[in-house]
């Protein structure tokens, strides 16, 4: 995972990369496998 230090301040999306090299990404709040990847 990829997170902000402080949300809002030092950015706000939150990453994820799952075993197949998708990158996925949340808005607020930890990216997971579940998260919708970046297209």
């Amino acid at each position: 995972n990829a997170d902000p230090v402080t949300a809002g301040s030092t950015g706000q999306r939150h990453f994820f990369t799952d075993q197949t090299g998708v990158i996925r990404v949340e808005n607020n709040a930890p990216a997971n496998e579940h998260s919708p990847p970046i297209l």
